[in-house]
């Protein structure tokens, strides 16, 4: 057999096997890009490329039941009532200001003992969530007022300041951790209750995605298992009011994600980093009526929450 009749069964090998590796293996799978601020994503079961979304609240167990000291705020938009128990709004009540709301209204409603994580604006921890604050310090300011919390969490502290403006319905959060251990903080808040109308409301998600528009997903539509990078906005709404992140100055939002409680609640989670040391973050909240002056104040994207914005806002 000379050199001519082995090299064309050889050349013939080589090209079937190219043929088989092209067209029916494909190509090497290409690397993920680097998340973007408003992408999607779902989360898998175990820890994997991705951890998993984290709904539950540990409190401590060692504290000491204290009972709540509640303090009360007064802007010319609504009547905020916070409490040093898990240093949260315990109920806010909106004072009419339209023909549609003729009378106060109220979407945050105090939590029971055994309801504690259903506090708004809870933070919470991978174990271990204190419960039990105290107010050290008020300052009503001309156009805002200061609330500042602490509490003990690490062998360190976590403070929570709010600041509460008159003339808008923006609530800032500063919230300031110093522990040499290692945290992960997560942000809790409550879609609007409005009891009254629970038969024929419907509860959304809103959230900006990739291209900074606001999307809205009826609760029913809404999978557990999502969530979305760094979101800019975050939160949800119902037919008359809209519950929001709408400000991450320091970039603590890492991951934005929903747990659904009864039939009919839902919670917004942001999701900060992993920390430790000292480490502040402020983020700012538009709790208010989904009128279009009331949230074009604050920020002008929520009007995409109304039902006639886009094509029907002619």
């Amino acid at each position: 057999m000379n050199l001519k009749d082995l090299l064309i069964p050889f050349t013939l090998a080589l090209l079937t096997t190219w043929i088989i590796q092209y067209f029916f293996i494909g190509q090497p799978a290409s690397q993920p890009e680097e998340a973007r601020s408003g992408q999607k994503f779902v989360a898998p079961k175990v820890h994997q490329e991705q951890k998993p979304l984290n709904t539950e609240i540990d409190f401590n167990d060692n504290e000491k039941p204290k009972e709540a000291v509640v303090t009360k705020v007064e802007t010319d938009k609504a009547r905020l009532f916070f409490t040093t128990h898990g240093a949260s709004l315990d109920r806010i009540e909106f004072k009419a200001t339209t023909d549609e709301l003729s009378h106060d209204i109220q979407t945050v409603w105090p939590v029971g003992e055994n309801e504690k994580e259903n506090s708004c604006f809870l933070v919470a921890f991978q174990e271990r969530t204190p419960f039990y604050y105290q107010l050290v310090d008020r300052k009503d300011l001309q156009d805002t007022v200061e609330l500042t919390y602490q509490a003990s969490v690490g062998n360190g502290t976590i403070e929570k300041r709010y600041t509460i403006f008159n003339s808008t319905h923006k609530i800032d959060l500063a919230i300031s951790i110093n522990s040499n251990a290692i945290l992960e903080a997560r942000i809790f808040y409550p879609s609007p209750s409005m009891p009254d109308l629970a038969a024929t409301d419907i509860i959304s998600g809103i959230v900006t995605n990739e291209k900074d528009a606001v999307q809205k997903t009826a609760r029913r539509k809404l999978d557990p298992g999502e969530g979305w990078f760094t979101p800019r906005i975050f939160g949800s709404d119902n037919k008359f009011f809209v519950h929001a992140m709408v400000d991450d100055l320091d970039a603590f939002s890492q991951r934005a994600y929903y747990r659904f409680s009864d039939k009919d609640k839902l919670f917004s989670v942001v999701e900060g980093p992993a920390t430790s040391g000292k480490s502040t973050w402020r983020l700012s909240f538009y709790f208010g009526p989904k009128e279009q002056r009331a949230l074009a104040a604050v920020e002008p994207l929520l009007e995409q929450t109304l039902e006639y914005s886009g094509l029907l806002a002619p």
